[in-house]
């Protein structure tokens, strides 16, 4: 397979210019993200567009905004968004996410916001200066993040991001001074001999009850993916147990 691209079962995501690629985690958190019936989607820091093309494929009446600031990744989600089944209802945004949440988007728009953040906080910085912006937290920290969704999320809307398992009671804190709950959590180890690695949290302006769940992506001792990741990612994957990077 050419490592430029990487195909899905209803689209194409073609990842020449963006720092970040096609990842186990994009695709986890793409699949498992929900909604009864979201009518405007945005996905925050869209990179190659995968997000937002696996959520216009779950979602045939939904319009999908994508917002993305750097301009190697736009340039690969721009030709993805074109060539997929619905181009028509996706609409990418060239734009720092913060100053277009405050100065360029109406209040209270979006059904369903995802993202796949910048999270390596306090870590060591990688040496290319554009896969730093895609992995690390330079741009946004999470406080900041957490107050441009709560001015964009509509009332009964619902904000589900993937995050480092550590971050996870950080993210719980903040959103809260925004009032905003987690109501589904997911804690995700890549193998079954090994710890939680990450969450995959949903926030709502609701509180209440929390889902929670454990969930393995591969076997262990194999580099097959679970029955259970399978089931989550087969309507995206062309065949199973194949695995990536």
């Amino acid at each position: 397979m050419d490592t430029k691209e990487f195909r899905f079962k209803q689209f194409l995501v073609r990842q020449q210019f963006a720092a970040m690629r096609v990842s186990t985690d994009g695709v986890l958190l793409g699949a498992w993200s929900r909604h009864p019936s979201p009518m405007r989607i945005l996905d925050v820091g869209t990179g190659t567009g995968l997000l937002a093309l696996m959520l216009a494929q779950r979602y045939p009446s939904a319009r999908i905004d994508a917002i993305e600031v750097d301009a190697g990744a736009i340039l690969d989600a721009e030709r993805n968004f074109l060539d997929s089944p619905w181009s028509e209802r996706l609409r990418l945004i060239s734009s720092d996410f913060v100053a277009w949440a405050d100065h360029g988007a109406e209040a209270g728009t979006y059904d369903l916001i995802v993202c796949n953040p910048p999270f390596f906080a306090g870590q060591l910085p990688s040496a290319n200066s554009q896969r730093v912006t895609a992995r690390h937290e330079t741009r946004m920290t999470l406080a900041v993040l957490v107050r441009a969704v709560a001015r964009l999320l509509r009332s009964e809307g619902r904000f589900d991001i993937l995050l480092p398992s550590q971050r996870g009671p950080e993210l719980q804190a903040v959103a809260a001074e925004w009032s905003l709950y987690a109501r589904r959590i997911w804690a995700v180890s890549y193998r079954e001999d090994q710890p939680c690695s990450r969450w995959l949290i949903s926030l709502s302006r609701q509180a209440g009850a929390v889902e929670r769940h454990t969930h393995f992506i591969l076997e262990s001792g194999t580099d097959r993916y679970t029955p259970d990741h399978w089931r989550l990612t087969e309507a995206f994957y062309l065949e199973d147990g194949k695995t990536m990077g």
